[in-house]
Protein backbone atom coordinates (compact mmCIF):
# COMPACT_ATOMS: atom_id res chain seq x y z
CA UNK A 1 0.00 0.00 0.00
CA UNK A 2 1.53 3.48 -0.98
CA UNK A 3 1.86 6.07 1.87
CA UNK A 4 0.45 9.32 1.18
CA UNK A 5 3.12 11.96 1.00
CA UNK A 6 1.01 14.98 3.19
CA UNK A 7 1.22 18.64 2.20
CA UNK A 8 2.31 21.27 4.59
CA UNK A 9 -1.27 23.33 4.84
CA UNK A 10 -0.65 27.01 3.85
CA UNK A 11 -0.40 29.30 6.82
CA UNK A 12 -3.50 31.41 7.79
CA UNK A 13 -3.64 34.79 9.26
CA UNK A 14 -4.93 33.06 12.88
CA UNK A 15 -1.79 31.00 12.57
CA UNK A 16 0.36 34.38 12.48
CA UNK A 17 -1.67 35.82 15.03
CA UNK A 18 -0.51 33.19 17.69
CA UNK A 19 2.88 33.68 16.74
CA UNK A 20 5.04 35.87 19.56
CA UNK A 21 6.44 38.90 17.30
CA UNK A 22 9.44 39.29 19.10
CA UNK A 23 10.98 35.48 18.53
CA UNK A 24 8.60 35.15 15.02
CA UNK A 25 8.79 38.39 13.10
CA UNK A 26 7.62 38.23 9.51
CA UNK A 27 5.35 38.13 7.06
CA UNK A 28 2.80 35.60 5.05
CA UNK A 29 3.73 35.69 1.34
CA UNK A 30 1.41 33.38 -0.47
CA UNK A 31 0.47 31.02 2.69
CA UNK A 32 4.26 30.78 3.36
CA UNK A 33 6.20 32.27 6.73
CA UNK A 34 8.64 34.82 5.38
CA UNK A 35 11.23 35.85 8.70
CA UNK A 36 12.08 39.58 8.76
CA UNK A 37 15.36 40.62 10.51
CA UNK A 38 15.52 43.66 12.65
CA UNK A 39 15.77 47.22 11.12
CA UNK A 40 18.98 48.72 11.72
CA UNK A 41 19.08 52.23 13.06
CA UNK A 42 19.66 54.11 10.38
CA UNK A 43 16.65 52.69 9.04
CA UNK A 44 14.43 53.37 12.07
CA UNK A 45 15.31 57.11 11.85
CA UNK A 46 14.39 57.50 8.29
CA UNK A 47 10.51 55.80 9.76
CA UNK A 48 10.38 58.04 12.56
CA UNK A 49 11.12 60.90 9.89
CA UNK A 50 8.31 59.79 7.39
CA UNK A 51 6.34 59.07 10.08
CA UNK A 52 6.26 62.57 11.58
CA UNK A 53 5.58 64.47 8.24
CA UNK A 54 2.40 61.97 8.11
CA UNK A 55 1.89 62.41 11.13
CA UNK A 56 1.37 66.29 10.90
CA UNK A 57 -0.92 65.73 7.64
CA UNK A 58 -2.86 63.64 9.25
CA UNK A 59 -3.27 65.92 12.60
CA UNK A 60 -4.86 68.37 9.82
CA UNK A 61 -7.19 65.36 7.96
CA UNK A 62 -9.10 63.56 10.82
CA UNK A 63 -10.62 61.15 7.89
CA UNK A 64 -6.91 60.10 7.82
CA UNK A 65 -4.88 57.84 10.20
CA UNK A 66 -1.37 57.30 10.02
CA UNK A 67 0.42 53.72 11.58
CA UNK A 68 4.13 52.54 11.88
CA UNK A 69 6.17 49.61 12.76
CA UNK A 70 4.79 47.14 10.42
CA UNK A 71 1.04 47.25 10.90
CA UNK A 72 -0.69 43.99 9.70
CA UNK A 73 -2.25 44.19 6.59
CA UNK A 74 -3.99 41.75 5.16
CA UNK A 75 -3.86 41.74 1.39
CA UNK A 76 -5.21 38.80 0.17
CA UNK A 77 -6.88 35.71 2.02
CA UNK A 78 -6.07 32.63 -0.26
CA UNK A 79 -3.95 31.98 -0.25
CA UNK A 80 -3.07 34.20 3.08
CA UNK A 81 -0.63 37.45 2.33
CA UNK A 82 0.00 39.34 5.60
CA UNK A 83 2.19 42.55 4.39
CA UNK A 84 3.53 45.30 7.23
CA UNK A 85 4.20 48.33 5.58
CA UNK A 86 7.42 50.55 7.52
CA UNK A 87 4.41 53.55 7.67
CA UNK A 88 0.64 53.52 6.02
CA UNK A 89 -1.83 55.84 5.72
CA UNK A 90 -5.58 54.60 5.36
CA UNK A 91 -8.78 56.13 5.87
CA UNK A 92 -10.69 56.70 9.55
CA UNK A 93 -13.73 54.40 8.70
CA UNK A 94 -10.93 51.96 7.68
CA UNK A 95 -8.88 51.94 11.42
CA UNK A 96 -9.37 48.07 12.80
CA UNK A 97 -9.97 47.80 16.57
CA UNK A 98 -9.74 44.04 16.97
CA UNK A 99 -7.08 41.93 18.58
CA UNK A 100 -5.12 39.47 16.47
CA UNK A 101 -5.92 39.23 12.84
CA UNK A 102 -8.70 41.25 13.81
CA UNK A 103 -6.67 43.89 14.58
CA UNK A 104 -5.05 44.03 10.89
CA UNK A 105 -5.68 45.95 8.34
CA UNK A 106 -8.09 44.12 5.45
CA UNK A 107 -7.06 44.94 2.15
CA UNK A 108 -3.87 47.49 1.14
CA UNK A 109 -3.45 51.14 3.06
CA UNK A 110 -3.76 54.10 0.47
CA UNK A 111 -0.86 55.23 1.29
CA UNK A 112 1.93 52.45 2.10
CA UNK A 113 5.66 53.47 2.16
CA UNK A 114 8.57 51.18 2.37
CA UNK A 115 12.28 52.45 3.03
CA UNK A 116 14.73 50.08 1.33
CA UNK A 117 17.17 47.92 3.77
CA UNK A 118 20.59 47.94 3.33
CA UNK A 119 20.39 44.24 2.02
CA UNK A 120 17.38 44.11 0.32
CA UNK A 121 16.97 42.95 -3.45
CA UNK A 122 14.64 45.50 -5.12
CA UNK A 123 12.59 42.45 -6.72
CA UNK A 124 11.71 41.57 -2.98
CA UNK A 125 10.62 45.41 -3.13
CA UNK A 126 8.73 45.60 -6.44
CA UNK A 127 6.82 42.44 -5.60
CA UNK A 128 5.56 44.12 -1.78
CA UNK A 129 4.34 47.37 -3.83
CA UNK A 130 2.58 45.42 -6.88
CA UNK A 131 0.74 43.83 -3.84
CA UNK A 132 -0.36 47.07 -2.29
CA UNK A 133 -1.52 48.08 -5.82
CA UNK A 134 -3.45 45.04 -6.92
CA UNK A 135 -6.41 45.56 -4.85
CA UNK A 136 -9.14 47.17 -6.38
CA UNK A 137 -11.06 49.86 -3.90
CA UNK A 138 -13.11 53.12 -4.65
CA UNK A 139 -12.56 56.00 -3.03
CA UNK A 140 -15.06 57.77 -1.11
CA UNK A 141 -15.21 60.92 0.68
CA UNK A 142 -12.43 62.72 0.86
CA UNK A 143 -8.82 61.99 -0.98
CA UNK A 144 -5.37 62.45 0.02
CA UNK A 145 -3.73 65.29 -1.47
CA UNK A 146 -0.18 65.87 -2.89
CA UNK A 147 1.65 67.79 -0.88
CA UNK A 148 5.08 69.53 -0.71
CA UNK A 149 6.80 69.35 2.70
Amino acid sequence: MAELALQPQPLTFEDAARLDPDQYAGEIVDGEWVPMTRNTWRHGEVLINIGSILRIYTRSNPTLRVASGDPGTKLRSIPATLRGPDVAIIRAERRPTGRGAEGWLDGAPELAVEVTGETQKSTRLARKALEYLRPARSWSGSSIRTRNW
